[in-house]
């Protein structure tokens, strides 16, 4: 499964909820700024990421029987219910920055290379050790195993050949690098800063490392179409753009400003952020157009949150989350009186965050094979 959202580190309450990561291979749990938003016995239900006792999160996931596995700046952490939670076995506590499903495996990356557990995150064994002097951040599984981060605080993407890694370094600048898709021609895509803006870079199967688009705005989602050579980019406040040519031209943006965008079995998934209302979870078919609002319909609404994960009364997850549900549900409620930055009401479907931000639409540039 590959989770699209652009997952930030500041995680702390206060201001309307933000959805930065969706996984739904077995189940449905999000990650917002609020918490974890967990969907059991047909409902959804709060949790609070402070029962975690990690400083910060960055990325969550469930298994098959329904553990909650979160990724964290400090080890990887389960609970079979929400409410008690342990530190995964093997990889100690070190910075993890993603969580991947492969079959019946579940993958995580750290500065030491690919993780693999077996056991549902309980714990888990290096699979695949990173080179001396690197840093995992983010990764890709199936035809292409790639990791990207740091080598020698240099931005790196490795590709994973006949039992070795094959590096490529990357036109960025530092900050955080996110992992996007793989395309059917062995490209690679990712989000990477360049300058003091947002790039789309990808990395052919020869490490050549091109720069698609640059933006202003940020690249807050990103699907490849079912068609050759067809990428969906969304562009916070903005919309989605699309090209048709493999990232060196780019359509006028539609009009659903969204958070994230994956596809999903057959579903394309999309979290609404920025936006004024009560859908902030949408799902359409994945042969719509990503760019059309009336291709989604709604998979969650603020009012179906039906409150506080339930623990034993007496729990430290009693006595943690309790008060903190009184503050989160206020703001959940208000969550239909968000405005934009610049004063005006985005909602799904308007223009208006186009209008304010046309110069600050992406624009593309082919940039030099790296190696």
């Amino acid at each position: 499964m590959l989770l699209l959202a652009a997952a930030a580190l500041a995680h702390a309450h206060g201001g309307p909820p933000e959805i930065e990561v969706v996984a739904m291979a077995h189940g449905a749990v999000l990650g917002t700024t609020h918490g974890f938003l967990l969907q059991r016995d047909g409902a959804w239900r709060w949790l609070c990421e402070e029962l975690t006792g990690a400083s910060y999160w960055t990325d969550v996931t469930l298994t098959p029987s329904g553990r909650i596995v979160v990724a964290t700046t400090a080890g990887v952490l389960h609970s079979d219910d929400g409410c008690a939670w342990d530190l995964s076995d093997g990889l100690g506590d070190p910075y993890v920055g993603r969580l991947r499903w492969d079959g019946d495996a579940l993958w995580a990356v750290s500065d030491q290379g690919l993780w693999r557990s077996t056991d549902e995150g309980r714990a888990f064994s290096l699979d695949l050790p990173l080179p001396a002097g690197a840093s995992g951040r983010d990764f890709l599984l199936g035809d292409a195993v790639v990791v990207l981060g740091f080598q020698d605080g240099a931005p790196t993407a490795w590709r994973r050949e006949h039992e070795d890694w094959q590096a490529s370094e990357l036109p960025a600048e530092g900050g955080q690098l996110h992992a996007l898709g793989a395309g059917a021609t062995g490209r690679v895509f990712l989000r990477a800063p360049h300058g003091t803006q947002d790039a789309l870079l990808s990395v052919g199967s020869d490490r050549a490392a091109d720069v698609l688009l640059e933006t202003d705005a940020a690249i807050s989602a990103f699907d490849i179409g079912p068609e050759a050579d067809t990428l969906h980019v969304g562009l916070s406040r903005i919309g989605v753009i699309t090209s048709r040519d493999g990232g060196w031209s780019w359509s006028e943006p539609g009009a659903l400003a969204l958070g994230c965008l994956r596809t999903d079995g057959a579903d394309r998934l999309a979290c609404a952020q920025f936006v004024s209302g009560e859908d902030p979870l949408l799902v359409a078919d994945a042969g719509d157009d990503p760019a059309a609002p009336e291709s989604y319909r709604t998979a969650l609404g603020w009012a179906e949150i039906a409150g506080p994960l339930e623990c034993p009364a007496g729990s430290e997850a009693e006595a943690t989350c309790a008060p903190l549900w009184e503050t989160v549900s206020a703001e959940l409620a208000g969550s239909t009186d968000i405005e934009a930055a610049a004063g005006a009401p985005v909602r799904c479907g308007s223009v208006a965050p186009i209008l304010l931000l046309l110069p600050a639409l992406a624009r593309r540039r082919r940039g030099g094979s790296l190696r």
